[in-house]
């Protein structure tokens, strides 16, 4: 590897003098807009557009509502389950670059089995999100994550904790990630953008937004990005791109049309992981003891030369929104998404610690296949009798879920867990270990919520579901389940941009299919029943909105046992309390804040030594903690920094071994400035893992991958 670390050091001396240069270039460019700065924002600082810090200092906005599911366009405080909304302004003060970026700020979540750098797997609450159903295009369209998902073209992500069946169905009690995707407004945005990091990075992008028709009831906001990537790993590189467009008709005050179709494309270089030993003194997988290898130099890549994950995505959505009377209205929304795949997956397993000497195993899936198909239509509106005011939603959703591949392989080579050589695919044995498969679901579903609000003290929300779902793997007999799942909540106003809220939701999911790592890969086990209890504590006021809240799930145990079956066995419980506050804590400081405390056990397994203990990946601690400061007395800087808390978490089912708590911390500086033309320009400077942290990134799975390395990223934008 001696080669590679020379590499690297010449790539990294070669974007230190790039980086330096571009800021000696903007520098001089700064210095001169800067005199030309006026109290006044420019009128093409569109939705888009990076904040204009002036000499007008107005209080951070905060986000107050939400766009997820039944609560969709419902304040925040008025919802009774857990939801953390990111905003752009957020975004683009930690200079997000994907999910990952955002979903950071969202307490508990952690990385599940995959690189990040490759795929995107997450936990939630300690369960794992479901990537065909838990992921969501404008609070509708289930989008598939198995391909990291840009955000370039969105205005902002909101997290949904916990259960969340009434509105979409079949999903884990995990988290709903909503992407909400930017639009044209009232203001002209045309927006460039230029990135680069110290790996070597590059990457473009343009932003524009307009609205146009004799009534301006015509929008388009149209996001195209594109970049080569490099990584701190020596070999992983590769590239992405994303266009996209947002585009709005309203014909009559009463009719309203959106159409948003985006792709994307990525391929990445499989860095490859490190494999969980298998437990010592174990007899027929009970007890024993596993100790978890040293931390691999995080520069190391142990995948063959030429593995890696291709991914493309298309994902189309279309809404229509008609006002029948003043309160009364009818939606109807369907959408495709669609993505195509192949990937390997490579672990290196030491098996002597002293030499290095390895072994290379895993698999190789050269072409997989996914759709969803959803279309809904609901009613809403309002009913007022006396003090009470209810708002009704009644609504039919169906949803059609197929996937397919084609045969994989098992490999296996040799390699070094210090110093891994270079290990062409040639010198790989390889065994055909499954054949083509093909799975159809579907998830249709009738629903209804009232929430009627008794004056402005009380608001008592119920309503239900119900769901058909059916399962089949093509050659077997296919599974159906029809159930009807309630949902209840009470909120009490003690006083104005308050609540108290306490609420309980069944949901059903599915069980899943087997793991290729599996001994009975793809198979399909029947659905799932979990049900939440959640109480909580809400507070919006100028500028800031904060939240507590308790939960209690409990759910089915699905997970791979001690002889190497996939099984769904006993009971998960998830018990704990989540915290969170975003906005201004006094003049010129913003803040976001999360914290979960998480209490996560098997109970009632057919295995004695599981009872009692914790559920994998799912850390007892976790929180997150971001500050923006910008001083008054300095027209347009800004310093921030931010840390990244996850506490030690299990990553056995019979607590054999547990994986380190670790703390990330970043830090960054911008300079907003508006030049003599009105141009706005931010110039931003981003560190991440400032402290270069060693730290294992997932858990949950036999797969092990070491933590991103510290990197350091420039991004220059310009709104014209």
């Amino acid at each position: 590897m001696t080669i590679g670390r020379r590499g690297r050091r010449i790539r990294r001396f070669r974007n230190h003098v790039l980086l330096t240069s571009i800021l000696m270039v903007a520098t001089p460019a700064t210095a001169f807009a800067a005199t030309a700065a006026t109290d006044d924002p420019p009128a093409n600082a569109g939705p888009g557009s990076d904040i204009l810090v002036t000499g007008k200092r107005d209080k951070q906005p905060t986000p107050t509502d939400t766009q997820t599911g039944a609560f969709r366009n419902q304040a925040l405080v008025d919802t009774p389950l857990t939801v953390t909304v990111i905003d752009h302004l957020l975004l683009q003060e930690q200079d997000a670059r994907g999910l990952d970026d955002a979903l950071r700020n969202v307490a508990g979540i952690t990385q599940q089995g995959n690189s990040p750098l490759t795929a995107n797997s997450y936990a939630a609450r300690g369960v794992v999100a479901n990537p065909r159903t838990n992921f969501r295009l404008n609070g509708a369209l289930p989008i598939i994550n198995y391909l990291p998902i840009p955000i370039e073209n969105k205005e902002r992500v909101e997290a949904l904790n916990g259960v969340s069946a009434l509105y979409y169905g079949f999903t884990s009690p995990s988290v709903i990630v909503n992407l909400v995707t930017k639009r044209a407004g009232r203001d002209p945005v045309t927006d460039v953008r230029l990135d680069t990091d110290i790996e070597g990075t590059y990457g473009a992008g343009v932003d524009i937004g307009r609205s146009f028709g004799s009534a301006a009831q015509f929008g388009l906001r149209v996001n195209g990005y594109a970049a080569h990537l490099e990584t701190p790993i020596d070999g992983v590189h590769g590239y992405r791109w994303l266009t996209s467009a947002a585009f709005d008709v309203r014909p009559t005050d009463r009719l309203s049309l959106q159409f948003d179709v985006e792709h994307y494309e990525r391929k990445m270089a499989e860095p490859g992981s490190v494999l969980l030993p298998n437990p010592v003194g174990a007899v027929k997988g009970i007890g024993g003891t596993i100790t978890l290898p040293p931390y691999p130099n995080p520069h190391n890549r142990y995948a063959p030369t030429d593995a890696a994950y291709f991914g493309r995505v298309t994902n189309g959505l279309a809404r229509l929104d008609y006002k029948i009377a003043d309160g009364w209205s009818v939606d109807v929304e369907g959408g495709v998404a669609r993505l195509h795949r192949s990937r390997w997956i490579v672990d290196v397993n030491p098996t002597d610690l002293v030499s290095g000497a390895a072994t290379l195993v895993g698999y190789v899936s050269p072409s997989e296949d996914f759709g969803n198909d959803s279309v809904r239509a609901e009613v809403t509106g309002t009913i007022t009798t006396g003090i009470v005011r209810q708002e009704i939603l009644a609504g039919y959703a169906a949803n059609h879920l197929r996937e397919s591949a084609i045969a994989t392989s098992s490999f296996t080579g040799a390699s070094n867990f210090y110093h891994p050589p270079a290990v062409p695919t040639s010198a790989l044995t390889f065994t055909p270990k499954s054949a083509a498969f093909v799975q159809y679901t579907d998830d249709n579903g009738f629903y209804l919520m009232d929430t009627a609000n008794v004056g402005k003290l009380l608001t008592l929300i119920g309503g239900a579901r119900q769901s058909s779902f059916r399962v089949e793997k093509v050659g077997t007999t296919p599974f159906r389940l029809d159930k009807l799942s309630p949902m209840a909540a009470v909120l009490l106003h003690p006083v104005a941009h308050t609540s108290l809220y306490a609420s309980y939701v069944e949901g059903l999911e599915s069980a899943g299919t087997a793991p290729l790592t599996a001994a009975n890969a793809g198979a399909v086990l029947p659905p799932l029943v979990s049900r939440q209890k959640e109480l909580g504590f809400k507070i919006e006021d100028t500028g800031a909105v904060a939240s507590i809240a308790y939960f209690d799930i409990d759910r089915p145990s699905s997970y791979v046992d001690a002889t190497n079956v996939f099984v769904s066995d006993g009971r998960a419980r998830f018990r704990g309390v989540e915290a969170s506050f975003q906005g201004t804590i006094v003049p010129d400081l913003t803040g976001a804040l999360s914290w979960q405390f998480l209490d996560a056990k098997q109970v009632k397994t057919s295995v004695p030594a599981q009872n009692g203990r914790h559920f994998i990946n799912a850390p007892r601690y976790a929180g997150s903690l971001f500050l923006a400061y910008r001083p008054h007395w300095l027209s347009g800087a800004e310093v921030n920094g931010g840390v990244y808390y996850t506490g030690s978490r299990s990553d056995d089912l019979q607590d054999r071994v547990f994986l380190p708590g670790y703390a990330t911390v970043s830090m960054g500086a911008a300079y907003h400035l508006k030049a003599f033309d009105g141009h706005a320009m931010t110039i931003r400077v981003t560190a991440d893992n400032l402290l270069d942290k060693v730290y294992w990134a997932t858990g949950g799975e036999t797969h092990l991958y070491v933590g991103t390395p510290r990197t350091v990223r420039l991004s220059l934008a310009t709104a014209f």
